[in-house]
């Protein structure tokens, strides 16, 4: 271990290292985030359109919520769905072993890369309006 100690010291992390280690940090709590993400928006849901709450529910604004909170869970479970087709370049620390497949790619074509998934953050962003 004395060897590891002294190779490690002497070591210099650059920018590009330290991007590297950050991205793939971020990749992998980005399932957490946003499993929280589901949960979180879920629960809101759940509690707009719980019995007891109905009659101050189903004013204008409690609306406008539960259909933002809908899309924010669509577009949190299109980020974990993301991680199919990921790849961390160019040392490929993660890569997932389903990402060559052509149905893969077509999940990453329609959901994450196209109109679909704009379209959810747009409609997200302008439901109140």
């Amino acid at each position: 271990f004395h060897h590891f100690d002294e190779t490690l010291q002497s070591y210099k992390f650059s920018a590009f290292d330290f991007w590297i280690i950050f991205e793939f940090i971020l990749m992998i709590s980005t399932p957490l985030i946003s499993a929280y993400g589901i949960v979180a928006n879920l629960l809101t849901i759940y509690v707009i359109l719980h019995r007891t709450n109905q009659k101050t529910t189903r004013e204008k604004h409690y609306i406008y919520i539960g259909l933002h909170c809908s899309s924010n869970a669509f577009i949190c479970s299109i980020q974990i769905l993301n991680l199919m087709s990921d790849c961390q370049y160019p040392i490929n620390l993660y890569c997932s072993s389903i990402r060559r497949f052509v149905a893969i790619q077509y999940v990453k074509i329609i959901f994450w890369a196209s109109i679909l998934n704009s379209l959810m953050r747009l409609t997200s962003n302008f439901i109140p309006i």
